[in-house]
């Protein structure tokens, strides 16, 4: 919970709406509006999915 208002200041000076924290939370991105948000969570989920793809067995065939 937030006591000094310092976060809440920053969102609203910034015309932030809602932020994706990262783990270590440290902000991820930021967006203005929930359509903004939905881009920046698909665009996310596809980094994970491409990066999940690279990680997969390659099967060598002769």
């Amino acid at each position: 919970m937030e006591r000094d208002g310092l976060f809440a200041g920053w969102m609203r000076d910034n015309a932030v709406g809602a932020v994706i924290v990262r783990p270590d939370r440290y902000i991820f991105a930021a967006a203005a509006d929930a359509d903004e948000l939905n881009r920046l969570v698909g665009q996310l989920l596809q980094t994970f999915n491409a990066g999940r793809a690279s990680l997969e067995p390659t099967r060598v065939t002769s």
